[in-house]
């Protein structure tokens, strides 16, 4: 019976602390004039990759300040010129990562927004903004053999610390944490 008791005590125990950790982090965005949308890391970014079909697609997210050097709408001529810098790099998948065996580059797509429309249509912009600079790829992939992606960015974007990578196949998924240090992945 002391047993059950102990175990319960430290059940609820870790409860509480998850439902303060919980209201520790509430995003409070009454009463404060802007909305916050979900936080990003800055150093930090994300890459979706599937596979099936031997269609390769490859979807990253990147804070803007790493991208850009910035998170606001262009300003300077000087802005304007690193956004056109980054979207030059970005067109060509090769300064972003290499794949053996090599696999055909379908498409790739590029976003980048600093806000957002309110509820009536109006563009309005932000008084504290985290942008992101959203890159999407596609390759065609004919080969069997398991497929190494080197993350070469790195090189061209030196304040980007990591890369979140979330894999999933038809037959399995799979977590990768690239840095400069360690560029490569091998799929299947």
């Amino acid at each position: 019976m002391q047993s059950i008791k102990s175990f319960f005590t430290i059940v609820l125990l870790l409860l509480s602390t998850i439902l303060i950790a919980s209201e520790d982090h509430h995003d409070h965005d009454h009463d404060h004039g802007f909305e916050q949308h979900a936080a990003h890391v800055h150093g930090q970014a994300t890459a979706n990759i599937s596979y099936e079909n031997n269609i390769l697609n490859i979807a990253f997210s990147f804070p803007a300040i790493d991208i850009y050097g910035f998170e606001h709408a262009a300003k300077t001529n000087e802005e304007v010129q690193a956004i056109d810098n980054a979207l030059s790099l970005f067109r060509d998948s090769s300064n972003i990562l290499v794949m053996t065996p090599e696999c055909e580059h379908e498409s790739h797509d590029h976003d980048h927004s600093t806000s957002h429309d309110d509820e009536d249509g109006h563009h309005e912009h932000e008084e504290l903004e985290h942008s992101d600079v959203e890159v999407s790829y596609e390759f065609k992939c004919d080969t069997k053999s398991p497929i190494k992606i080197k993350f070469v960015l790195f090189n061209s974007f030196t304040s980007l610390e990591e890369i979140n990578v979330q894999f999933i196949s038809d037959n399995m998924q799979q977590l990768f944490n690239v840095t400069s240090n360690n560029q490569t992945i091998t799929i299947n």
